[in-house]
């Protein structure tokens, strides 16, 4: 039924609608006499309580939460009044609370004790008080005899780490160490008379007056004096021509001074300058190996050996390690002599400096009972005598007539890779520069360091300014290597490498004909146009006969044969269809993976399904071992495909001629 509107004029003072009737709701804000629908009086309720909890949603809950107290805003102000503001104030009163107080601040916890004293109590007893005197802290123990105490928590463990003991006069026990920063201080005395310090680089204990002493058993055992004499089993010296900064003995015993070092170590003395450098002059007793060394301005000079062997070193360009013996006179013929000996022998053998004027002498050696057996006069000539005629300098090989006379240099420092022995080969020159009398030579050097294993090489080298350089070498397994000296993972028996490949890496050249040719790793040069004219460069061979062959057929051309010779063949008959075989090769575009370069080509997998004779199959690594396809031998194939295609171009011909007719 539609709504219904009633004309003014029809409606009396007092209406009475039955039924259900309806109208429209006003908004919120709506204050005029219009008719109120429930669902404005409903709206108009939930605004006033305003999602209010169930239990404070009427005006009589509300009255009961307030105690139905009607003057409920002075109560509560009058309440407040008897609180401490936030804002702080002054209490009149003891502060009490039954169980633990706890006082949290977002800042600072200030305690202003006008008395000057903070106390600590425990049940009303008096323990403790920290203290204000002039601006100085104290804190005081109020108990007689009872200790101060600094506890901390170590690793979750509490742990007492300092102790004052009052019943001591405060005597401080301190559970690990005391540090101190750099540069403070540990005073004893009350004139300050002992200081230990450190300084950041450095640890310093300073007497200030007196000596300083050690003691063991309340007995001096040291003692460093006001001037700086280091005294051990004295207590005073009364000087030393040449040493007195150390002294050591009481006189009454054979005293001396003991150096201990491990069993694997070096036990020193040392002689430094005052400028506090590296020691200048050194003995040195390795206790690992059982020599004595000696050092004279920082460089070893002298050692002996468990053996009794005396090494002398001299350490410079030029500079030989130089033992004197000194003749005080000065007439020829008068020098000096070391003898050899053993036993009761007296001169087994010698060599002996014979003078032939000042400042020169020939060098001579004796054996045999003092008989001169080699002499190298000033001269710088060499010889070698038998009888006292000298003679050509001989290596005897004393055993069978198959036997060869040997000349062996042997190195016997160790085991280590590339030691062995070294032939330098030269001429005197006068350039100055270091070693420039040595042109080339010849090393036989080992390849690792295993005991008893003899695998080595033999090294060429030549000089180059003032160096060796190694040129070639014959390595163990009897393989060439020029230019390298690292064996390709295909040992091959000459190897030719390095260099730039600008300049070409190898040549086989015939009367040093030389031709400049750049980006050659190998070229092959003869020096007469008849060899470059139907001849054989390059022959390849099984054990019996040749496979094939470069040949120069001019001066101009090359070419790269493969047998083919009819007399080496049998069976021989017409090759059947190759057409569709053509047809199965499938011809790629790609991009080789090093450098980019585009091809077209053949794959070598692809192409062994189709003509497995053409392909030289690879293995697992495609670095050592690819796959690769012998283009060569597709010849064949393809000019039987190109006649099988002319026979049917020339039938196709035909019947097209014959159709146009």
């Amino acid at each position: 039924m539609a709504n219904t509107t009633i004309p003014s004029e029809l409606i009396q003072a007092s209406v009475a609608l039955g039924g259900s009737p309806t109208t429209t709701t006003q908004s919120a804000s709506d204050n005029t006499t219009k008719i109120a629908t429930t669902a404005y009086v409903t709206a108009a309720v939930n605004s006033l309580i305003d999602s209010a909890p169930g239990t404070m949603n009427t005006l009589n809950e509300i009255a009961a939460a307030l105690n139905d107290d009607a003057s409920f805003n002075t109560t509560v102000t009058n309440a407040i009044a008897t609180k401490l503001p936030l804002g702080g104030g002054t209490m009149t009163g003891n502060i009490a609370h039954a169980s633990d107080f706890t006082i949290d601040a977002g800042g600072d916890i200030i305690l202003d004790a006008d008395g000057a004293d903070i106390i600590f109590k425990d049940g009303g007893t008096s323990f403790g008080k920290v203290q204000n005197s002039s601006t100085n802290m104290i804190i005081e123990s109020l108990v007689s005899d009872k200790d101060i105490q600094f506890y901390g928590n170590d690793g979750g463990s509490s742990v007492l780490a300092l102790a004052l003991d009052m019943s001591d006069a405060g005597t401080a026990t301190f559970n690990q160490h005391v540090k101190l920063p750099d540069n403070g201080y540990i005073v004893l005395g009350a004139g300050e008379d002992l200081k230990i310090n450190s300084d950041g680089a450095n640890s310093i204990i300073n007497a200030a007056q007196g000596y300083l002493a050690l003691q063991t058993g309340s007995t001096e055992r040291l003692r460093i004096d006001s001037s700086g004499d280091v005294l051990i089993g004295q207590t005073s010296q009364t000087g030393y021509a040449f040493a007195q900064k150390l002294v050591v003995g009481d006189g009454d015993n054979n005293d001396g001074i003991t150096i201990q070092s491990g069993g694997t170590h070096q036990g020193n003395l040392a002689f430094n300058h005052s400028d506090g450098t590296t020691a200048h002059g050194r003995i040195s007793y390795q206790h690992q190996t059982n020599y004595m060394q000696f050092f004279v301005n920082n460089s070893e000079k002298v050692k002996i050996d468990s053996a009794g062997t005396t090494s002398l070193f001299r350490a410079g360009t030029g500079m030989l390690p130089t033992l004197v013996l000194k003749n005080a006179n000065t007439s020829v013929g008068d020098g000096a002599k070391i003898n050899f000996t053993s036993g009761t022998s007296t001169e087994g053998a010698g060599i002996a400096g014979r003078g032939t004027a000042l400042n020169k002498a020939d060098l001579v050696f004796f054996a045999g009972g003092n008989v001169e057996q080699m002499r190298l006069f000033n001269t710088g000539e060499l010889h070698i005598t038998s009888g006292g005629a000298p003679i050509a300098p001989t290596i005897k090989h004393g055993g069978a007539v198959s036997d060869l006379a040997k000349l062996r240099l042997i190195n016997r420092g160790g085991q280590a890779a590339n030691k062995g022995g070294l032939l330098e080969l030269g001429a005197v020159t006068d350039d100055g520069v270091s070693r420039s009398d040595v042109l080339g030579s010849i090393a036989g050097l080992k390849t690792n360091s295993t005991s008893a294993n003899r695998d080595g090489y033999l090294q060429f080298s030549t000089s180059s300014g003032s160096a060796l350089v190694e040129r070639a070498r014959i390595n163990s397994s009897g393989s060439m290597l020029i230019g390298t000296t690292t064996t390709p993972s295909y040992p091959h028996k000459l190897v030719v490498a390095g260099g730039s490949i600008s300049d070409g890496i190898a040549a086989i050249e015939d009367n040093d004909v030389s031709v400049g040719l750049a980006n050659v790793l190998l070229r092959l040069t003869f020096s007469g146009d008849s060899v470059c004219t139907n001849g054989s460069l390059i022959y390849m061979t099984d054990a019996n006969s040749v496979i094939g062959s470069i040949t120069a057929a001019s001066g101009t051309s090359v070419n790269y044969n493969t047998n083919s010779d009819e007399r080496l063949k049998e069976n021989i008959v017409d090759a059947s269809s190759q057409l569709n075989t053509i047809k199965n090769i499938k011809v790629r575009e790609f991009d080789w993976k090093k450098g980019g370069h585009h091809q077209v080509g053949l794959i070598a997998q692809e192409l062994l399904t189709v003509i497995p004779n053409v392909v030289s199959a690879g293995g697992d690594d495609e670095s050592k071992h690819p796959y690769g396809v012998d283009y060569g031998k597709l010849t064949p194939y393809i000019i039987k495909a190109m006649q099988e295609q002319q026979t049917l171009i020339e039938s196709l011909t035909a019947r097209i001629e014959t159709l146009e007719g």
